[in-house]
């Protein structure tokens, strides 16, 4: 299992804490989570492990104000404003030799 670390900055500055877990050999797809309000990326640390066993990597990142990410601590912005900072040219490129899904924790649900 090999763990990375890796972030970017919001439209409007703040800079978001990310990581991830993939297994040692080619993954079969990747796992995206978003985690629920007043948690953090670091808390599925053992999911990756069940993950990665099973052959996926997992990616996953802190949301405005919690965990690593800077921001006011565990604000909840009104669903008119985007609180994960995501916008087109932070997408990193397709792979689309692998299978991706997404997992979601409340509020994460609302975000994704």
């Amino acid at each position: 299992m090999q763990h990375f670390e890796f972030g970017w900055q919001t439209e409007d500055g703040l800079q978001l804490y990310a990581q991830g877990w993939q297994p040692d050999t080619e993954p079969k797809g990747v796992i995206c989570l978003v985690h629920g309000l007043g948690e953090h990326s670091g808390r599925y640390a053992h999911l990756a492990a069940f993950l990665n066993q099973a052959g996926y990597a997992l990616l996953t990142f802190d949301l405005r104000g919690h965990g690593k990410s800077e921001g006011r601590r565990g604000h909840a912005h009104p669903a008119s404003s985007p609180p994960t900072g995501r916008s087109d040219r932070h997408r990193p490129p397709p792979a689309p030799s692998l299978r991706a899904a997404c997992l979601e924790d409340d509020p994460g649900q609302a975000h994704v």
